[in-house]
């Protein structure tokens, strides 16, 4: 994150020298204490430098220098390193020094970032579904992010009206835009200012056409969406009681009679949630060209079809009314648009306003740290209990296998780098090892060391002694071996020295793409070595590097702690230099490197894939490689599980499948390595069986690289349980400036340039046009054939989970006491209103203690009644006692199974709405789940 230096120097003279951040860590293993004040290197210190980064200073007499430069936080993972700015004179000493404040937090906190003019109280109050904190920070726009990776720290960025915004440069909001295309939530506050927001927005995060404003006096679509999170929640205003059961979510009927959960703000006087008015934006969707990405439709409030639709009126008026917001899907991410500003009245005021934005934003609300796919697989297997005691029911905040998603669990994780210094998963040791394996210093194969040691000894022995027997010199063998050895181990030194000219260094990690395939955030590991003394490597300008471990990893009880930071990061003409001070023999410490990024293309995109319906489980896929260099290992994912291989892609060349879909959510299977990605020659694989660690070729190594990197993503697809993505690889890597100097300055950075000491895993998100973004709300795209959609195609979520304990005994099933579990899922709005039958289904793959859901109560959500339905009681498969007649007739329960259709499919998935499921065990007893597939069969 960005860090603001001021420097003041009263004179004499005009001051040199250097502003060092420094990242300090206690020497001793296990030290819990608070870090000492005293500086690293000076009597009474306990602290050691981690990493520096030092940037050039100079600063007249009487003059302030005010410096931005970025600093590497973690502080919801544990802050495991404190930072200190040391201002250093030319000839290295400390003249002044202070530390820098970083904020603290549990890593379960939804962290907050508004940029606004005014501060928003009610963000604070806001109740997140697992029972987290909810941690809303003010960002200065000047110290606003300037990488993905920043705008990462935050769960969800608030942007309220336009003035905030308008700060930022083009980098920044560059580097917003690439965030939520990777998977970021972004919440806009409209109203009077929605084209301001437009213009400096762009298409592409505001892929709406502003179509006006109206004054608005009723919030039944507000008060509607409270009432999900808060059923007790007062109207809004003064304009009386709501009525019994609540209002109707979609606030007036629309005009064409049907019902739209969260509905309109009804545009007029009088209402049960009244209040006064306050100008609202119109919005319309802009067509899918329209937008930057190609790919920006939008959808209403998550459940109000857009005015264009034509089910409601932009006129204001009794019979009218408006979205109270609106949504967007923008590459892996989502875009929430307030119909008003969200520091204006009734908000302010209004006690439900907290839970309003609770219900709408829904499991986006719940920290990313949770739905990390790296986050799943760590907890799989393991289990929780709440703090106060077993009869005691609390939020569930660990991640379970409900939590598990699709690209965007997969995409964040990486995103926000899963290389802090106190954070493991079990794939990072594959991608360490990948890392350290340098070129150059490898050991060779046998087979050369075989031929080596036999010429060799034909050498010494044989043709040495045969030369000078014919020339009766036998005796001067005494000297002329020696002589010879001397030779050939000169020799030998000296071919390694080549081999190994320069710097050996390497990069191993992935590239993470926006859907045009064009944009990107290159994230892994970078390691050098040189015997003898310090390693350095030139990184490209823009990379941002940090130590990924701490000293008393290596520096225990029986060895030395480390005397040398692990790095050093300069700025210089060519990039960012990197040094290893500490390397020692043998020693090859990897650092964490990230880079945003664009990639040159042959075309007007980059790598793409788009896929779209052939019948009720055949997609037609094709996969287009606008890169300029060739992609090995083209591979479609589906989840966790390989779908389907493509093979190589040479620059230019397209390749096309139908593939069929089996519709169901499965997290991807337990670490098979390399293997999940397939075998053979342009498979993305190695031939057969894990490459040798031996063999200093290109070749060997280039497999060696490939399979630590796909064992190493392997372990993630654990943790994925949907959603379609492409995986592919390049050799080489964009961070590392050539050693001759070679190599494109500036932003994009084209594959053919990349730096060959590397190996990059590409990951690019695979896109429905007209279906995930749905380019006119409840419209299909046209030529849409029957089809099905499922949480295998478009991943649910898991909201609140609350239980006294919780037990995963398999990869897939859980088993909770006293529990209450909220499932959501956001079909595709364009399929929704052709969809004829729900089935839910509640079988486990792997064996479970118990039938799941078997002893659960289900409820499914009423949007027209605003209220839970109970639909199968504990402990029985038939359909509840309580359930309404028009539930009796249009759901059917079976073992494992829950049909929906008719009046009951329409309510309880309104067009462009979502699905909630409740799940509930009896009393304080158990009850066993496992991941539920959702199957909508739709017609045109």
């Amino acid at each position: 994150m960005p860090a603001q230096a001021t420097i003041t120097h009263p004179g004499p003279g005009t001051f040199r020298g250097t502003l060092e951040i420094a990242g300090v860590a206690p020497v001793r293993p296990g030290f819990t204490g608070s870090p000492a004040v005293t500086p690293p290197g000076q009597p009474g210190s306990s602290m050691t430098d981690l990493a520096r980064w030092r940037y050039p200073v100079e600063v007249p007499a009487g003059a302030r220098r005010t410096l931005v430069l970025p600093v590497p936080v973690a502080s919801r993972q544990g802050q495991p390193i404190s930072l200190e700015a040391r201002l250093l004179d030319e000839d290295g000493r400390i003249v002044a020094w202070s530390r820098i404040p970083i904020g603290t937090g549990r890593p379960t906190d939804v962290l907050v970032g508004v940029l606004a003019t005014r501060d928003i109280p009610y963000l604070a109050a806001v109740p997140a579904p697992r029972g987290e904190l909810v941690t809303p920070e003010r960002i200065d726009p000047h110290l606003a992010p300037r990488t993905a990776a920043g705008w990462a720290n935050f769960d969800l960025v608030v942007v309220d009206g336009a003035a905030a915004l308008r700060q930022l440069d083009g980098d920044q909001r560059d580097a917003l835009r690439r965030w939520v295309k990777l998977g970021g939530t972004l919440l806009l506050g409209t109203g009077p200012d929605a084209g301001h927001l437009a213009a400096a927005l762009g298409p592409d995060l505001f892929p709406w056409e502003v179509a006006g404003s109206v004054p608005v006096r009723r919030f039944d679509g507000a008060l509607a969406w409270a009432r999900l999170v808060a059923p007790d929640v007062p109207p809004v205003g003064t304009g009386g009681n709501a009525p019994d059961g609540g209002p109707s979510p979609g606030g007036r009927p629309a005009p064409d009679g049907g019902n739209s959960p969260g509905g309109g703000n009804a545009a007029g006087d009088g209402g049960s949630s009244t209040a006064p008015a306050t100008i609202a934006a119109v919005l319309r969707p802009l067509p899918m060209d329209a937008a930057a990405s190609g790919d920006g439709g939008s959808q209403g409030q998550d459940g109000v079809s857009s005015p264009a639709a034509g089910r409601l009126t932009l006129a204001p008026g009794p019979n009218g009314a408006i979205p109270v917001g609106y949504i967007a899907h923008v590459g892996l991410g989502r875009v929430y648009a307030w119909s008003t500003r969200l520091d204006a009245e009734p908000w302010l005021s209004w006690a439900g306003t907290p839970a309003a934005l609770a219900g709408w934003l829904g499991t986006d609300l719940v920290a990313g740290v949770t739905r990390r796919a790296d986050a799943v697989v760590m907890h799989l297997g393991s289990g929780f209990r709440a703090p106060s005691g077993p009869n005691w029911s609390g939020p569930v905040v660990m991640s379970t296998p409900l939590d598990s998603g699709g690209p965007r669990s997969l995409f964040q994780p990486l995103l926000t780098g899963l290389y802090t210094p106190n954070s493991y998963w079990p794939g990072l040791d594959a991608l360490q090892n990948a890392a350290r394996d340098l070129p150059g210093l490898q050991f060779p194969s046998p087979g050369m060391l075989m031929a080596g040691t036999a010429a060799y000894l034909l050498l010494i022995g044989p043709v040495t002694f045969g030369w000078l027997g014919r020339r009766k010199r036998r005796p001067w063998a005494w000297v002329v071996v020696p002589v010879l050895a001397v030779l050939v181990i000169a020799g030998s030194y000296a071919s390694g020295a080549l081999a190994a000219r320069g710097t050996p260094r390497a990069a191993a990690g992935f590239l993470l793409l926006d859907e045009a395939g064009r944009q990107g955030v290159w994230s892994g590991l970078v390691a050098a070595y040189r015997p003898g003394r310090p390693a350095s490597v030139t990184l490209r300008a823009g990379s941002q590097v940090s130590p990924m471990m701490r000293p008393d990893t290596w520096a225990g009880p029986f060895q030395r702690p480390v005397e040398d930071p692990i790095m050093v990061a300069e700025p210089s003409a060519r990039g960012l230099e990197v040094t290893w001070p500490a390397a020692g023999a043998g020693h090859v410490i990897p650092v964490a490197v990230q880079l945003d990024l664009a990639v040159a293309g042959s075309g007007a995109e980059g790598l793409t894939a788009r896929w779209a319906p052939e019948g009720p489980d055949r997609w037609r896929v094709r996969v287009t490689n606008g890169l300029d260099v060739p992609l090995t290992g083209v591979t479609l994912f589906l989840g966790g599980n390989r779908l389907h291989q493509f093979g190589d892609l040479a620059p230019g060349e397209q390749g096309e499948a139908v593939v069929r879909v089996a519709h169901q959510a499965a997290l991807g299977p337990s670490f098979t390595g390399f293997g999940i990605f397939g075998t053979g020659a342009g498979g993305g694989g190695p031939a057969a069986g894990y490459p040798g660690t031996v063999g200093g070729d290109d070749g060997a190594w280039e497999a060696r690289q490939r399979a630590r990197l796909q064992g190493s993503m392997s372990y993630l697809l654990q943790g994925v349980s949907g959603g379609p993505f492409l995986v592919a690889e390049i050799k080489g890597s964009p961070v590392l400036v050539d050693a001759a100097g070679g190599g494109p300055d500036g932003p994009v950075v084209p594959p053919s340039r990349w730096d060959p000491h590397g190996y990059t895993l590409v990951l690019a998100p695979v896109q429905a046009p007209g279906l995930d973004q749905g380019a006119a709300a409840g419209v299909p795209p046209a030529g849409f054939v029957p089809a099905t959609a499922s949480n295998a195609l478009w991943p649910a979520a898991a909201g609140m989970i609350r239980a006294s304990a919780v037990d995963m005994p398999g990869p897939d099933v859980m088993v909770l006491r006293d529990a209450q579990v909220v499932v959501e899922w956001r079909p595709p709005e364009a399929v929704v209103p052709g969809a004829r039958r729900l089935v839910v289904r509640l079988d486990a793959r792997q064996p479970a203690p118990s039938p799941p859901a078997l002893g659960a109560a289900i409820e499914l959500y009423d949007f027209a009644s605003g209220r839970w339905v109970p639909v199968k009681d504990p402990g029985a498969w038939t359909v509840a006692g309580a359930a309404p007649d028009w539930v009796a007739a249009g759901v059917s329960v079976q073992p494992q199974r829950l049909q929906v259709e008719g009046e009951a499919l329409r309510r309880f998935l309104p067009p462009g709405g979502r699905l909630l499921v409740r799940f509930r065990s009896p009393g304080d007893g158990e009850m066993t789940l496992t991941l539920p597939q959702f199957v909508l069969e739709v017609s045109p």
